[in-house]
């Protein structure tokens, strides 16, 4: 029941049964050279507020639930090449996601106060990805690690918004970069210096928010983080860092 004692309202029993599996499979080229490669299956249910919760308010419109949201499955399929460098392990992955039923809130095309919880048919995403991690990089005591993300996801069938065809998923932006420095001083002392960033991405799903940087807008950013341990003995430590360092 949902509802209030004078007005409940009775939603029918549901019950639904899934599987997620996934399979890998790998082969050794090299001494030095892997080939890698995965297929797996994914699931999202809808939330019992996705499912039952309608909710109103003043000013800022209405959000109706859907009872017959269908779970979010997401295929998944990957290959990458690992190389050994010796000191680190270099690795490219081009992957490939197909998403149907993907659960989003998105308003109507009639109704622009109104949004519904419902189903995108069809969101398909492709990207590579190359990543390095490695200890005693240049110098002993110097380890890093750092990666750089290309995705390209896009809407391809959604029958309740057609604007969205063929626009970028929200909040997923088409490059993705990140880097950590970690130099160990002495068996007590650590410091790190990390950086990440992201490219201009959107909030809505139409794309129609092309100013990231208004109010509520998802804007690129490039962020630093630095950070210092110090290890007393076997069981403490102690740690001090600053978020954000560049102040973007």
């Amino acid at each position: 029941y949902v509802g209030t004692n004078a007005n409940p309202t009775r939603y029918a029993e549901r019950h639904e049964f899934h599987l997620s599996p996934k399979a890998a499979i790998s082969h050794q080229l090299r001494d030095d050279l892997v080939l890698k490669g995965s297929l797996a299956r994914s699931l999202r249910m809808p939330t019992p507020q996705e499912l039952y919760s309608n909710t109103s308010t003043s000013g800022a419109g209405t959000f109706l639930n859907d009872p017959n949201l269908k779970p979010e499955v997401n295929t998944t399929s990957e290959i990458s090449l690992e190389q050994d460098l010796g000191l680190g392990l270099l690795r490219l992955t081009g992957f490939f996601e197909n998403t149907r039923d993907a659960i989003y809130s998105q308003k109507g095309a009639l109704d622009s106060t109104t949004s519904n919880v419902q189903n995108i048919k069809r969101i398909e995403s492709k990207g590579l990805e190359v990543a390095y991690s490695g200890n005693d990089v240049f110098t002993r005591g110097l380890d890093f690690s750092t990666s750089a993300t290309y995705v390209d996801s896009r809407i391809k069938e959604n029958a309740a918004a057609r604007d969205t065809i063929d626009k970028q998923q929200i909040r997923v932006p088409f490059w993705r970069a990140n880097a950590l420095a970690n130099y160990r001083w002495s068996g007590q002392l650590s410091t790190s210096l990390g950086a990440r960033y992201a490219g201009h991405q959107f909030g809505q799903l139409n794309n129609s928010d092309i100013n990231g940087f208004a109010m509520t807008g998802n804007s690129k950013f490039f962020v630093v983080d630095t950070r210092v341990l110090y290890k007393v003995d076997k069981q403490w430590s102690i740690a001090g860092g600053i978020d954000n360092l560049n102040n973007y």
